[in-house]
């Protein structure tokens, strides 16, 4: 296992632990603002909850994050150049979500408009862009020309959006980002890499407002929140690209959300449904639909992701094998999970 030579492990537990502290205060205090000024989210037909629930909780998320990152780089702790600026840009930008959903929702075309000028700017003040991708048997492929910049706002945007569509019951969104965040860090620090602090405070501050988003939840993180989630996700699989894990494999730590995405995308586009409705046809959802509570699904993910994990550990460190094993182990359980929903149903159905 590779060592994290600017990083000790007190450090880290100090940057985890004010991260979930500011975190989880800062949730606190936004749960009071949204109830005292009616920030509600308010069911309707396609919810999957039954009361008027306080949102933006997205921004405690945000206060843990910069906690956390805060201890870390008054330790020293190096992140690659460019990056902390960049970070607080996209955090500043991704955040006018917030003043924006607290009076309506924002429309399709302003959430896509939105994301692209958070990566757009993470670019432009010299944040890292995917200058490659490490392919599994082919190895490096460069990216030249305006292909880096293309790929980078592809995934950061996809990403954002991706955590968006999956934000739709208790704690799901904040389960899959300490999940993956936890394990982006181990893996990471197997890399050998200093980046490892990065995926672990966003674990910590997600933890911290999970305190409020358990099921059953008092606060929702709103879009402020899904949107921050899932560009920080992405920024974390472009720096893990050039730290020593490659991009396929972080992407291997979310297929549970990844599968769910494109198989729902899919399936509605072949039923002929409009994809930028609002919907309950997600898997996740679809179980909730079958009698599962939101709790069990959360802890579906949790297991399906800590099998990745192992799967992507076991690959940094050589053993294929068992690696690939776990992987396939996971995507087989997705699909059967597909199929048992699709019969369960039957043609009439959802």
């Amino acid at each position: 296992m590779g060592e994290v030579p600017s990083a000790p492990a007190l450090l880290f537990c100090a940057a985890g632990a004010a991260a979930v502290i500011a975190a989880a205060a800062a949730t606190w205090q936004v749960l009071l603002a949204a109830r005292r000024w009616l920030i509600l989210d308010r069911p309707n037909q396609r919810s999957s909850h039954v009361l008027p629930t306080p949102t933006l909780g997205g921004l405690g998320i945000a206060a843990g994050l910069w906690a956390g990152l805060a201890v870390l780089l008054s330790g020293q702790t190096a992140l690659p150049p460019g990056t902390g600026w960049a970070l607080a840009a996209v955090t500043g930008i991704l955040l006018i979500a917030a003043l924006d959903e607290s009076k309506r929702s924002m429309r399709v075309g302003e959430k896509l408009l939105l994301q692209i000028l958070a990566v757009a700017v993470w670019m432009s003040v010299g944040g890292p862009r995917l200058e490659w991708i490490t392919l599994p048997w082919l190895g490096r492929l460069e990216l030249v020309g305006p292909w880096s910049p293309g790929i980078t706002a592809f995934w950061f945007v996809s990403l954002c959006n991706i955590c968006n569509f999956m934000d739709g019951i208790d704690g799901i969104a904040a389960t899959e980002s300490i999940s993956v965040g936890c394990w982006a860090a181990v893996s990471l620090v197997v890399a050998g890499s200093s980046a490892a602090g990065l995926p672990f405070v966003l674990a910590a501050a997600s933890l911290g407002f999970l305190l409020f988003n358990f099921p059953p939840a008092r606060i929702f993180m709103g879009d402020v929140g899904s949107f921050l989630l899932g560009g920080l996700l992405a920024v974390v699989g472009i720096v893990g690209e050039g730290e020593g894990l490659p991009l396929w494999l972080f992407a291997a730590l979310l297929l549970c959300f990844l599968f769910d995405t494109t198989y729902t995308l899919m399936r509605r586009a072949l039923r002929g449904e409009n994809l930028l409705r609002a919907h309950r046809q997600h898997l996740y959802q679809r179980l909730v639909l079958h009698g599962w509570s939101h709790r069990a699904v959360n802890g579906l993910v949790l297991l399906l992701n800590t099998i990745l994990g192992i799967g992507v550990c076991a690959t940094l460190e050589g053993y294929a094998g068992a690696g690939g094993t776990c992987m396939a182990a996971v995507a087989a359980g997705l699909i059967a999970c597909a199929i048992w929903i699709e019969r369960g149903e039957g043609p009439d159905r959802a």
